[in-house]
């Protein structure tokens, strides 16, 4: 049986003799046809329904009525032919059916017994109305696909019919729901549904690869047996049937965020006057995609698109609710019956007769912006604008080409904001047409709820957006607040594309904003702020209520901390040479945002650059302002008396160390708390403004009242929860400026301080260079004294491969144990193994093979020591400057792993390795020292989400069934296999014709290439759309400047080349981090990230212990004078010491070229970009992750 699928390329599918008898049997056993029975054929022999419309009758001794052909389309005949030729069984596909029910005279099909439906899902009104009309007639649901002897369960529709579910699988047949890993799903879950036993078809005639991609072996059959992967959702409903979710490649993407159309589709249906409904993505202008609906009136009033719009705005999320709704006759139809989404025309608005026309000069110049924008050819004054099409990027649009054109008709340029709340061409024509002479500035607050009176009015909200927002961010939690509250958002000035306005600033709008409060509202006020900027002006403006009197209620802090500059000239100094910000492009941020789920792909260039321009500028205002405030409140100025209560999404990384990072808020407020969203990401104002309705007016008052024991606790049940609150400020913490620990623990421990974290820094820094001194010395030592590159690229193997194997119980030991007690375990075994290789050379027995032990002991103790430090840095620094503290950290390593070489290069000359050896084991007794003598505090560490293992083992589900993803991770192992022999390499290659020093300068090379090509990373920010095209031609680049290392035995050569391999490196990590930020969502990045890093890191033991040595070893000899490639490569690259490397150069910097080559002619690779969709906005991950946890909750406790 032939099938077209969706590629529209028929498929032929041979199913088996055995499996539709089976089909057939099951039919019977369960309906029963009989001598008395009539059953309609009429689907047309190409579709899978006719063989059973064909045999089933004939094995039964009933009657086939033949419809004439083409008459399955003409559901009137169709009626006739029933109701006169006694049909007693019929099929209809569902779509049909609705068309079918529509015709007068059903009733009159007196002797049809029963319905059979299948298809594509079954509408519960279409199910209803069949049962309701033709009460005597029964009706099934039944699912299957052509590769599965075309049906595989089974429904009765039965009951009120809320829902029809496809049922229970048929005889002999097994169905699963599975994840893309094979593995069974929570009952409640959804999951792709697969089939097994006798009906599965034999595969794709004459299409093995087709084949092999959708009929798999089943790890649940007997051995040998496969499963057919439908591409549908499906999930298991606690009676044990199957709900159908709809195609799993029907789940289309707009504007960065994934949408069910079945979701919207059912949402329609449920609508009153409708019949049918369809919801398609169309694009029928480049570059405007919008979603479409497509409704079928149920009877003589057509439903009013705009009134349907504001129904699904109840029940959906704002991007689930189509642009557009049109209204059809009919929804068109395939030839089989189902329903056919490409023939759905255009969407023509119904729009209302007799529309004002634009009147003056104004009006007809924005009514012209609104018909290119929607593409319509004429728009009435009185229309809304986003009930005929438009949409928060569109509005974008109108107010950018506004901007130039109302300035040259002498009219005022209007706002994002003015066009949201004033959508028609007449109200913003009015609004553009102000008297020019009224220079006074626009309204900053803008009130996104209905006005309520004094009277019924409980509480005035005042929120301000993160930077680079909009007031309109808060519209969904304005639509969420109770009916007794209002909001005002603000519009901060030079933050509208639309409206050319100078920044005013940071004190002078906190100043106008509280004015305006003052003046526009009356009665108790909450103000809240999101992110940094938004918080800061949210405390400014507090502050500056608070001290003219206005009643406020409380202060609320929306996925932010406080965060500071250090006091200390000279480490404010360093922190912003470490943060790099001037050299930073635009493009870093817009892959950040799109990480985070806010596209901003549909923005143009100016667009873009405008928004990200302004959310630079706005950080560093609000940390200025947040380092102006802690000091003014040290030096004796007002705290807050309202109470400033933070919340939060737990897996938002600014949101790290909550527990007690709120109690920071005691710096500038008497009293603080913290709320925390269940799944929560960072721009949750959308995805969970119901949460966050919920939170801003309960959680204050319950503070206030004392009373936090009646808001939710933490529970999987509870979507969000109060984690606890502290204060009001005792006398003796009035008096300082840091805030104490959490309140288990503040009674015991120093406190955090930028002193502390020097001392500790400054020890391991000095002990770290020390190790860094030796590991680069001691292999050189080796080099120079034996002449053996297999014991050189041993060392390298050895000093690696412990640390790699111990990393996992590493990381969760030092996640349990105390730091500065790991940390000074690390240091004393370092300082012991590089003591007891002192001894072995000063007694001249470092060749012997204890060398090798005491560098995989060294190995095992670097690893906790860095690990431990690292988790130390949080614990020891006041987490408000704990962004500059390890911006700090990062400078001071990076710059001594860039003089490193140098440096060790000048001591083996004045000292030797036995001179380098004792600075290492004086800088380890410097910092165990330090250690001894700094107590650490007890705050909280940096401490893993999951263990390592555990990342790694999600990153590989993760990463593995995404098929770009796979190809990319073994693509990049191939690489590794080529590139690491060749950074191995590079010294003996240089110390083949050079001394030490022409080593050193080689590796000051390759570290300027690095730190380059780091720099030239984040001011450029990776290719904007063709991310891994762009990453496979800086391979090419990087494979380049392999083979030029190998062409010349000259120093400067090995140094371009050097610099170009680590530079074209730098590069293509930099493109490959910003692929995973952009199409990864941001809770999953450390997972892909630790992948990538295994992947990476397994290839290295084989690359520096295998295939560097080996193919130097066979190579050397073959590239000597007289070798015999030697008159083949000679020419090229020369002959002679080392020449046999070169030629590994070159030829791996040609294996690497072929690598390149084939990633772009590989279809998933090179299709990579436009296949793997961008990231979800990570706010509607975590509630799909929510719903899976309660799916998987609901199954644990039916079990038991």
């Amino acid at each position: 049986i032939y099938t077209s699928g969706s590629t529209g390329r028929p498929k032929g599918v041979p199913n088996t003799h055995r499996a539709i008898a089976n089909r057939l049997q099951w039919m019977q056993d369960t309906y029963r046809l009989g001598p008395d029975d009539a059953v309609l054929q009429k689907t047309p022999v190409g579709f899978d329904v006719s063989v059973w419309e064909f045999f089933w009758p004939l094995t039964t001794g009933a009657r086939i009525v033949l419809a004439k052909p083409g008459g399955q389309k003409d559901a009137g005949y169709l009626l006739d032919l029933i109701a006169t030729a006694g049909v007693t069984v019929a099929h209809f596909v569902p779509a049909m059916l609705t068309v079918f029910l529509a015709e007068e005279g059903v009733e009159r099909c007196t002797t049809l017994r029963r319905v059979i439906s299948s298809g594509e899902a079954l509408p519960p009104d279409t199910a209803r109305e069949l049962t309701g009309r033709l009460p005597h007639c029964a009706l099934a649901n039944l699912y299957g696909p052509t590769e599965a002897a075309v049906d595989v369960s089974s429904w009765e529709c039965a009951g009120p019919l809320e829902t029809v579910p496809i049922g229970r699988p048929i005889d002999n047949t097994r169905l699963y729901v599975l994840d893309a890993a094979l593995r069974p799903v929570p009952p409640g879950a959804p999951g792709e549904l697969h089939i097994g036993g006798t009906a599965v078809a034999l595969g794709y005639h004459r299409r093995p690869g087709r084949t092999a991609a959708r009929f798999v072996p089943d790890p649940y059959g007997p051995p040998g047996s496969r499963l057919y992967r439908t591409g549908d959702l499906a999930r298991r409903l606690p009676d044990g049937t199957l709900q159908h979710l709809g195609r799993v490649d029907a789940q289309i993407k707009l504007r960065g965020l994934r949408i069910e159309p079945g979701e919207t589709e059912a949402a329609l249906r449920a609508q009153p006057h409708v019949a049918d409904a369809a919801v398609v993505l169309r694009e029928d202008r480049p570059g405007d995609q919008r979603l479409v609906g497509y409704v079928v009136a149920d009877g003589p009033d057509e439903p009013d698109p705009a009134r349907l719009r504001t129904a699904l705005k109840r029940v959906l999320p704002e991007h689930q609710v189509p642009s557009v709704i049109a209204v059809v006759p009919a929804l068109p139809l395939t030839p089989n019956g189902k329903l056919d989404r490409r023939a759905l025309p255009a969407p023509q608005l119904r729009r209302s007769s007799g529309a004002t026309r634009p009147a003056t000069e104004v009006e007809r110049l924005l009514a012209g912006i609104w018909g290119e924008v929607l593409g319509l050819t004429e728009v009435g004054t009185d229309e809304d604008f986003f009930d005929i099409g438009g949409h928060s990027l569109l509005a974008t649009q109108v107010v950018a080409r506004a901007r130039a054109r109302l300035t040259e008709a002498g009219a005022r340029p209007v706002s994002v904001m003015d066009l949201f709340t004033h959508r028609t061409v007449r109200d913003l024509a009015a609004v553009a047409s102000r008297d020019g002479s009224d220079d006074s500035p626009r309204p900053l607050l803008h009130r996104l709820t209905p006005p309520v009176s004094a009277a019924h009015r409980t509480r005035t909200f005042v929120c301000v957006p993160y930077g680079g927002g909009s007031p309109v961010v808060y519209q969904p939690v304005a639509d969420a607040l109770p009916a007794d509250t209002e909001l005002w958002a603000v519009a901060v000035p030079g933050h509208d594309v639309g409206v050319t306005e100078e920044s005013v600033p940071f004190d002078e709008l906190a100043e106008r904003i509280a004015a305006e409060v003052r003046e526009r509202t009356e009665g108790p006020v909450v103000v809240y702020g999101h992110c940094a900027v938004g918080t800061a002006l949210a405390i400014s403006v507090s502050r500056l209520l608070e001290a003219a009197g206005h009643p406020l209620e409380a202060v609320y802090a929306g996925a932010q901390f406080p965060f500071a500059r250090p006091r200390s000239r000279v480490l404010n100094a360093l922190s912003r040479v470490a943060s790099l910000e001037p050299l930073l492009g635009d493009r870093v941020y817009a892959n950040w945002l799109i990480g985070l789920g806010v596209n901003t792909s549909d923005l143009d260039k100016e667009q873009a650059a405008f928004i990200i321009g302004n959310m630079r500028r706005d950080t560093q205002a609000a940390e200025d302002y947040f380092t102006r405030a802690i000091a003014d409140v040290a030096a004796g100025a007002p705290r807050l008396r309202a109470p400033l209560i933070c919340l939060i999404g737990d897996q938002d990384p600014a949101a790290d160390f909550y527990q007690e990072r709120y109690r920071e808020w005691l710096l500038l407020a008497e009293r603080s708390a913290v709320a925390v969203l269940d799944q929560g990401g960072h721009f949750f104002l959308k995805y969970r403004a119901t949460e966050v309705a919920e939170a801003v007016t309960t959680v204050h008052l319950a503070v206030r009242d004392g009373v936090t024991d009646e808001l939710p606790a933490r529970d999987p049940r509870h979507s969000w929860w109060f984690h606890g609150d502290t204060g009001p400020v005792t006398a003796a913490e009035e008096s300082g400026t840091e805030t104490p620990a959490e309140d288990a623990e503040s009674d015991a421990g120093p406190e955090p301080s930028m002193r502390r974290f020097l001392a500790v820094a400054s020890g391991q820094l000095v002990s770290i260079t020390g190790s860094a001194l030796t590991e680069f010395a001691l292999p050189l030592w080796i080099l120079l004294n034996t002449g053996s590159l297999t014991r050189y690229a041993l060392y390298a193997v050895i000093a690696m491969v412990p640390g790699i194997l111990v990393g996992p119980l590493a990381g969760a030991l030092v996640d349990r144990l105390d730091r500065r007690t790991v940390l000074l375990a690390g240091d004393l075994t370092a300082c012991t193994t590089q003591a007891g290789l002192l001894a072995l050379l000063l007694t001249g027995n470092l060749h012997s093979w204890e060398v090798y032990v005491l560098l995989g002991v060294l190995s095992l103790a670097l690893t906790f020591q860095r690990l431990a430090y690292a988790s130390a840095v949080p614990q020891l620094v006041p987490k408000q400057y704990l962004g500059h503290a390890n911006g700090i950290v990062q400078l001071a390593f990076g710059t001594a792993q860039f003089v490193v070489p140098l440096v060790a290069v000048a001591l083996m000359a004045a000292i030797g390795l036995g001179g380098i050896l004792v600075i290492d084991v004086a800088s380890y007794v410097l910092a165990i020292g330090v250690l001894l003598a700094v107590k650490f505090p007890r705050t909280l560490p940096w401490t893993r989400r999951e263990s390592l293992v555990s990342e790694i083992r999600h990153g590989f589900a993760h990463s593995w069934r995404n098929r770009g993803f796979r190809a990319m991770l073994l693509w990049f192992a191939g690489l590794n296999l080529f590139l690491s022999p060749l950074f191995l390499l590079i010294t003996p290659l240089v110390l083949a014709f050079d001394d030490l020093q022409g080593a050193a300068r080689v590796a000051m090379a390759g570290g300027a290439g690095a730190i380059l090509g780091g720099v030239v990373m984040g001011f450029w920010g990776g290719p904007r759309r063709h991310r891994l095209r762009g990453m496979l031609g800086l391979a090419a680049l990087l494979a380049l400047a392999g083979a030029l290392t190998g062409l010349h035995a000259g120093l400067w050569v090995i140094a371009a080349g050097a610099f170009g391999m680590s530079f074209a490196l730098s590069l293509v990590n930099g493109v490959y981090s910003t692929i995973v930020q952009v199409k990864v969502p941001q809770r999953f990045h450390g997972r892909v990230f630790a992948l990538n890093t295994l992947v990476a890191w397994s290839t290295l033991p084989l690359g520096h212990g295998i295939i560097a040595p080996l193919g130097s070893s066979v190579l050397g000899p073959l590239m000597e004078p007289g070798g015999a490639l030697a008159p083949v490569f000679g020419p090229l690259i020369g002959t002679g010491p080392g020449r046999g490397i070169a030629l590994m150069y070159v030829l791996f910097g040609c294996a690497m070229l072929g690598l390149v080559a084939l990633g772009l002619r590989l279809p998933v690779l090179a299709r990579f970009d436009r296949d793997v969709p961008e990231a979800e906005p990570d706010d509607l991950v975590g509630l799909r992750e929510r719903a899976r946890i309660a799916a998987a909750r609901r199954a644990k406790e039916s079990r038991t």
